[in-house]
């Protein structure tokens, strides 16, 4: 038997007990065993036991070879664990009663565990077996057994595959779960316990090391996991120096390196917040920190709040970093302000918050906000907000499915792909970005109904199922909206991993919903979309809207999304499509569109349908409707399809002008083509169109506006397929009826028609009638057709037929011409071959052009070679005729049936003319012939204004010429006769031998004849024996540059060219110009170039009758020519009158002076004075100097230099005298040069029927002298200057009675502090916002123009067009138009009443104030202005009332303007800026100062009782004086007085 088992039996001798003992443990050969059994030997019985636990003691020891408790080191370990307990009752009973239940248990394993750890901690107060820990803990110890305690199978957990502490750095941290229960849970242990009280614990590992003290402290030496409470550990190891961790409960896990804190509260700036924490005692190289991980169980009872944002969420540290987590209840947020308004959201389950401000978030969920309903939404993104810019940047999750995500704008219900979006909250504004390949990938929006096949087909890739079509199964046959995951994978027998997977990506990328929590899916809005439209065949669009970063401004965004104003504006746009089935497309002009509500939008550019090109101002695109509206468009073109089926590269149908109307591209429920859309786009214009054909390539555009296509409505289809056919008329003015037929495009690209008809048209308003041999044509030739013309007696057969606006122009085969025509006998017979033809229906010229033969006429007997032509029924010919021994030539014979004529033709008689001259030779005359008579008329010509060398008879014989009166060529007598009473023009001849040419009987020379002395006459006698010839019948003669007409007719010529003294003719003295005419012209002599004598020149007037002024001292002047001016001729004269019998020159003006007279001027030139003649008591007159050309009323210009003939200021306009009384002055002086200004004209003085004025640029004055009343128009001074109380408008004022009214814009120009502006201005405007006041405002739209004039001219210049185009058409605050408004009070129409007895002007009615400084009101006030003007003094008062309790009284004299209200923050900013005034105040300076409190009651009193005659108010019995309401602010400075 060996030594153990000897030592497993012990005796029943109690004095024995201690030496088996000792033996057994000294069979562990420990080398300490001999030391230990020599301490056991000396200290049993322990002292500390009584009896009975000694014989306890005793039993336990024996017991334990039996129960297996044979092991003699075991022996060993526990009696030194005893014997080192021996001096500690509690400590030895409380380790003997735990070892009692291990033998009792069998425990072995768990016994030495013990012993080994509680002998180790005795020597050296550390526990073992803890590898490169070091635990070592300071304090008493008891052994324990907790009585629920349960022997675990292991000494430790299981780590997780990740606890956190792998990366901490990383940016790819994970998120925590915040439903993970079992993050930092207690950890179950067994067994004995090792239990200190308020131990002082070292934790270390290397040379990183834990110190800290605790309540309580307890060792599992099972499961070698050690838990405590009570402890705190300071921020300062954790990087936190302002912090500490309160931990209540906490684990020290040595196999893991942590200590764990399973309940405590961080403790920072003054927050306490519970949750659960971890450290690692192992530091990182070159770190002094700890790893520190802590989260609070609950989200922060009060938000982190910066200026624009805040945030919320569970704490969690990580390390040196702080974020936000969600909860099981909520997610994590960060909410973007804005004038602390909520405008955007991102709830996330993490966030970063750095101690610079910085917040990142690496993945959320965005919510931006517009208006109350809608909003900017996207479902994962990841975040930056940047606190130097004020800025949050959001970017896309690249990478997977996710990246494909979008925006969600559900106001404009589109989605936005973009790399960046930039909220900036100052602004309310979301800028898009597009990073990654920018120049070619764009930015851009999509319609919530587009949808992409091939999207759908990148996603689904390999996966032999499909995720919508499932879903879209389960939710139509569950009619359930949620689905649960796990159910598909039942009921398909799939794998609930892969099918997940597949699922999931779908997830990403945005089509399917799916709740982690439930395992339940359903439809996102886009993934329902795509369902639809994939199983339900649901209608979609392919609305996309590119954005290109090369089309914009750098640094400018893709998109912008305005919270605001709910704008999304869209950049850099080359082309929008609207739908690819329908090839539309838009094209901004300014590459950017401005989205309002939904999917519309208004844009200037081109529309792209198909071939068709649409462009105008003012495109209104409804996506709803899927329509544009465009109340006006510039042009509609389209590309003509060729003969092979391709498009032309030139647009056409330019020329078109159409009014409003609408291109409806698809039905509202096909967007997306699937039903067809052969029928679409349509294009609908109400009102159609008018087309014109007036291009100038079109027949030299000769087609005026009068010759249109009308359609009276146009509904075109299928603008895909067709081009443009327009069923309609064609109106041409007459020239053909009405025809109904298409416009289209003809083969010549050109718009025209075509147009068949059987029957005869009547053309160019039935004159004449064209039957058609082919089809009427319209096309770049104009019209034409080929056929036979009938007009009159004539009928021509044509090849072509041209008709023009204007004029047919034909070339035909054959044609003739019959005597009778509508029964009677009109034309000469005539018959003519090949011709050409061209007809003026609107000159009624028709005329033929034989192409070889002459013309026969009246059956041969003569013969035309020449052309022959129609003019009112009338036949005319060109050329030469030749009848008898005759040629008559001539550009204008006239045929009837049995005769012909010619008013214009050169005769030619004789025979052998080829040999000899003509016996008789006249040029330009006319002649007639009736066939049968043999006798030829000839006259002077009776035609058109003729030249000189024209119409002239010549007898070589003689040698005299003569316009020829009447002759008469006998053809069988040979012989003329002068006669008739047509007259005829005398004038020299010289004779010139080269004036005929034998060679030829054609005129080769005109007859030469003087250009002086042209006299026409009807009669003639000449006296050769007096060598006088009397002439009758003469209407005008010219003498010089004038003309003559002598009275009666007669005149005559005496020897040398001189004329025979003549009285009572009349003259018109610039015949070019038809003016200066003269009566009673008294010539002593007279030749050709002048006269002597006096006449009475006629100076015309308005009124239509003339003022007569004697001329004398004619002189007949003739200037040579220079290099500057040609040669020149005219005639002057004179005239003097004197004051006693001055010249009336019209109703109002008299004139006395000198008159200069030149025929080359237009005006008479005069020097002297002028004196209005006014005839009203109330105006003074005086002689003004004048000189100046003038007319009937010489214009005098009214200046401030102008003086009377006294030297006294010549002035128009209203005044005060000393007697404080308005007088007017119109042209006259001022009772006083010094008298105050109400009102003063300047500008030019006209004269018309019903007034007399005095019209300037800026004034107007007009007296109407029969109805006594003045109006003027301009500045009006209530104070001197028009200063401080600037004024500008009407004034009407009864000349008799010298009562004014005034309409004025009237402008408060003090110096007013802005604050004070500002104060006064809000109050009124808050007032009647509160109130809900609808009052008159003061800038009615039918008063604008008044408006717009005043405040241009109170602003001093010319306001912008663009700006005064706004004020037209809608209200526009002043401050607006120009900054200098802001600096004054403006009131737009004060009606003025004037009070004599105390020379003041008072307001009568509303006043409607425009503004306060920078403040719009534009409303009318109750109220009182009053306004003194004497001489001695000017002062301004006013008082305002929105309510009884909201007031303003003004009161301006003695140089400051005192202010006082009900409203106490005016008067607070009243004495600020008072207060603020330098106290020396400089001569002339105007101060703004506080007004008595009193004044304002006695203002009222003496207005309604002077101005409105109130009954006065009894004054109250006297009462006790009460101590007046405090005010705010000290009272610098007072004004009192003013009445």
């Amino acid at each position: 038997m060996g030594i153990s088992i000897q030592a497993q039996k012990f005796s029943d001798s109690k004095t024995e007990f201690s030496t088996e003992v000792k033996n057994w443990m000294l069979l562990s050969r420990n080398k300490e065993a001999p030391a230990i059994a020599e301490q056991w030997m000396s200290q049993w019985p322990y002292v500390n036991l009584n009896a009975s636990e000694q014989n306890q003691f005793e039993k336990l020891l024996k017991s334990m070879p039996t129960m297996g408790f044979k092991s003699p080191q075991l022996a060993y370990l526990f009696i030194r664990c005893t014997v080192q307990f021996s001096d500690d009752a509690e400590a030895l009973k409380s380790f003997i009663q735990v070892w009692e239940k291990l033998v009792a248990t069998k425990d072995i394993k768990t016994a030495q565990t013990l012993a080994e750890a509680v002998e180790n901690w005795q020597y050296n107060q550390q526990i073992p077996g803890l590898v490169t820990i070091l635990l070592k803990v300071k304090g008493r110890l008891l052994v324990t057994w907790p009585s629920d305690g349960v022997l675990a199978d292991s000494l430790g957990q299981k780590s997780p595959d990740n606890d956190g502490w792998d990366a901490p750095g990383s940016p790819d941290i994970p998120t925590p779960n915040a439903a993970d229960k079992n993050w930092l849970v207690e950890t179950k242990t067994a067994g004995p316990i090792l239990l200190w009280k308020f131990p002082e614990i070292m934790y270390k590992t290397g040379r990183d090391s834990l110190m800290f003290t605790s309540k309580s402290f307890q060792w599992s030496v099972v499961n070698k996991i050690g838990k405590g409470s009570e402890t705190e550990l300071p921020g300062g190891i954790l990087g936190y120096l302002d912090a500490t961790w309160k931990i209540k409960s906490f684990e020290i896990l040595p196999k893991k390196g942590q200590l764990v804190g399973l309940e405590g509260e961080w403790v920072q700036f003054d927050k306490n917040l519970a949750g659960k924490g971890k450290i690692s005692i192992k530091r990182k190289s070159n770190s002094n920190l700890f790893p520190f991980e802590f989260r609070s169980i609950d989200m922060m009872p009060t938000a982190i709040q910066e200026k624009s944002w805040k945030a919320n969420g569970r704490l969690w540290i990580l390390n040196e970093k702080r974020g936000l987590i969600s909860s099981t209840s909520e997610l994590a947020y960060f909410q973007v302000m804005s004038e602390k308004q909520v405008i955007g959201q991102i709830t996330t389950k993490l966030m970063w918050l750095s101690a610079e401000g910085n917040v990142n978030i690496p993945s959320g969920k965005l919510v931006a906000y517009m208006g109350t309903k809608d909003t900017l939404q996207h479902p994962i993104i990841r975040a930056n907000w940047y606190p130097l810019q004020e800025l949050l940047h959001i970017r896309k999750i690249e990478g997977g499915p996710m990246e494909r995500l979008l925006f969600e704008d559900s106001y404009h219900q589109v989605r936005i792909s973009a790399d960046l979006a930039i909220l900036n909250p100052q602004l309310r504004k979301i800028d898009f970005f597009r990073l990654s390949g920018k120049n070619q990938v764009p930015a851009w929006i999509e319609s919530f109904d587009y949808f992409d096949e091939s999207r759908i087909t990148a996603l689904q890739g390999i996966l032999n199922y499909n995720p919508l079509r499932i879903l879209y199964n389960q939710i139509i046959e569950t009619k359930s909206t949620q689905i649960y995951l796990r159910d598909i994978a039942v009921k398909y027998k799939r794998d609930y991993a892969s099918l997940k997977s597949g699922f999931m990506m779908y997830r990403d990328a945005g089509y399917i919903n799916y709740q982690e929590e439930t395992d339940q899916i359903s439809f996102t809005k886009m993934g329902r979309h795509y369902a639809q439209v994939q199983f339900e065949k649901k209608d979609f669009d392919r609305f996309y809207v590119a954005s290109f970063a090369d089309l914009i401004d750098k640094d400018s965004a893709n998109i912008s999304l305005e919270l605001g104003s709910q704008k999304l504006i869209v950049r850099g746009i080359d082309e929008i499509r609207v739908s690819d089935s329908l090839k539309a497309n838009f094209v901004p002009i300014n590459k950017q569109v401005v989205f309002t509500k939904g999917r519309d939008f208004d844009f200037h550019g081109e529309i792209k349908v198909g071939n068709y090109r649409f462009r105008g101002p003012n495109f209104q695109f409804n996506f709803a409707d899927f329509t544009v509206n465009f109340p006006k468009i510039d042009s509609i073109t389209f590309l003509p399809r060729l003969k092979d089926g391709s498009l032309g590269t030139r647009e056409l149908g330019g020329q078109f002008k159409y009014e409003s109307g609408m291109l409806q591209l698809s039905p509202p429920n096909n967007k997306s083509g699937r039903l067809g859309v052969a029928a679409y786009p349509k294009l609908i214009i109400p009102k159609g169109v008018t087309t014109y054909f007036d291009e100038p390539w079109r027949a030299a555009g000769l087609y005026s506006k009068k010759y249109y296509f009308k359609v009276p409505r146009i509904e075109l289809d299928s603008l895909l397929s067709k081009d443009i056919t327009f069923d309609g008329s064609f109106y041409s003015d007459g020239l053909f009826p009405v025809l109904k037929t298409k416009l289209e495009l003809m083969p010549d690209q050109s718009f025209g028609f075509k147009y068949s008809v059987k029957s005869p048209l009547d053309i160019y308003k039935n004159q004449a009638r064209f039957t058609l041999n082919e089809s009427l044509l319209m096309d770049r030739e104009g019209l034409h057709a080929s056929g036979n013309l009938s007009i009159w007696g004539l009928s021509s057969q044509t090849k072509t037929t041209t008709f023009y606006p204007d004029s047919l122009v034909a070339k035909g085969t054959e044609g003739k011409l019959i005597s009778v025509y509508q029964g009677k006998n009109i034309f000469p017979s005539a018959t003519f071959g090949a011709h050409h033809l061209q007809w003026h229906p609107l000159v009624d010229s028709l005329w033929i052009y034989p192409e070889k033969n002459r013309i026969s006429l009246f059956n041969n007997q003569i013969q035309l070679a020449g052309n022959l032509g129609f003019h009112q029924k009338k036949v005319f010919g060109q050329g030469q005729i030749y009848y008898g021994d005759g040629v008559f030539s001539s550009q204008n014979f006239v045929f009837s049936s049995n005769a012909w004529q010619s008013d214009l033709s050169d005769v030619k008689i004789g025979r052998q003319m080829n040999l000899f001259k003509p016996s008789v030779y006249a040029q330009s005359i006319s002649v007639e012939a009736v066939m049968g008579t043999q006798k030829v008329t000839m006259r002077a010509n009776k035609s058109k204004s003729i030249s000189d060398d024209t119409s002239t008879l010549l007898f070589p014989f003689i040698g005299y010429q003569s316009t020829i009166s009447e002759a008469t060529w006998d053809l069988t007598a040979q012989r003329f006769k002068l006669s008739g009473k047509s007259g005829f023009e005398l004038s020299r001849w010289t004779q010139d031998s080269t004036m005929f040419n034998q060679d030829s009987t054609m005129k080769q020379k005109k007859i030469a004849q003087s250009d002086r002395g042209i006299i026409r006459a009807s009669t003639a006698d000449y006296d050769l024996k007096a060598q006088l010839l009397q002439l009758g019948g003469v209407k005008q003669v010219g003498i010089g540059p004038a003309i003559i007409f002598p009275a009666k007719g007669l005149f005559a010529i005496q020897k040398d060219g001189q004329f025979k003294p003549f009285t009572a003719a009349r003259a018109l003295l610039d015949p070019d110009n038809n003016r200066h005419v003269l009566s009673d012209l008294q010539a002593t002599e007279a030749n050709a170039d002048s006269w002597k004598g006096e006449a009475t020149y006629l100076l015309p007037r308005a009124s239509g009758d003339s003022t007569k002024i004697k001329m004398r001292n004619f002189a007949f002047v003739e200037e040579p020519a220079t290099a500057k001016k040609a040669a020149e001729k005219y005639i002057q004269a004179e005239a003097v009158l004197s004051e006693k019998v001055p010249l009336a020159l019209s109703a109002h003006q008299q004139f006395k002076g000198e008159i200069f007279f030149k025929s080359n001027q237009e005006f008479l030139n005069f020097k002297g004075f002028i004196r209005p003649v006014i005839g009203l008591s109330n105006f003074k007159a005086a002689w003004i100097p004048f000189e100046n050309v003038g007319g009937e009323s010489p214009n005098l210009k009214l200046t401030p230099s102008l003086r009377d003939e006294a030297g006294r200021p010549v002035t128009a306009g209203i005044f005060i005298n000393a007697d404080n009384k308005l007088y007017p002055t119109f042209l006259g002086p001022q009772s006083d040069d010094l008298d105050p200004v109400l009102y003063a004209a300047e500008g030019e003085v006209l004269e018309e029927k019903e007034f007399y004025q005095v019209k300037g640029k800026q004034s107007d004055m007009k007296l109407y002298v029969k109805e006594k009343r003045l109006e003027a128009e301009g500045a009006v001074q209530l104070f001197t200057g028009n200063k401080l109380l600037t004024s500008f408008g009407k004034i009407s004022m009864s000349t008799d009675t010298l009562i004014p009214r005034l309409d004025t814009w009237t402008s408060l120009q003090f110096p007013f502090a802005p604050t004070i502006l500002k104060v006064m201005g809000d109050r009124i405007v808050k007032y009647n916002l509160e109130e809900g006041l609808n009052t008159v405002s003061a800038d009615e739209p039918e008063q604008r123009d008044d408006y717009l004039k005043r405040a241009e001219q109170v602003l001093g210049k010319v306001i912008p067009e663009s700006i005064k185009s706004k004020m037209d058409q809608n209200h526009m605050a002043l401050d607006k138009v120009s900054p200098e408004f802001a600096k004054s009070i403006n009131f737009s129409s004060i009606k003025w009443a004037w009070s004599p007895n105390l020379s003041a002007f008072y307001s009568v009615g509303g006043i409607p104030l425009v503004n306060v400084g920078p403040v719009d009101i534009n409303s009318t006030l109750k109220g009182y202005m009053e306004v003194i003007k004497k001489p001695s003094k000017e002062e301004f008062y006013a008082y305002w009332e929105l309510s009884e309790d909201l007031w303003y009284y003004f009161a301006y004299f003695n140089g400051e303007l005192g202010v006082y209200s009900s409203d106490n923050q005016f008067l607070a900013a009243v004495r600020e800026a008072v207060k603020n005034e330098k106290k020396d105040k400089k001569e002339g300076e105007v101060r703004v100062v506080e007004a008595e409190r009193d004044e304002k009651a006695a203002f009222l009193k003496k207005f309604l009782t002077l101005y409105r005659q109130d009954a006065p108010v009894k004054k109250p019995a006297p009462k006790s004086k009460v101590a007046p309401k405090p005010t705010p602010g000290a009272k610098p400075k007072t004004k009192s007085g003013g009445f």
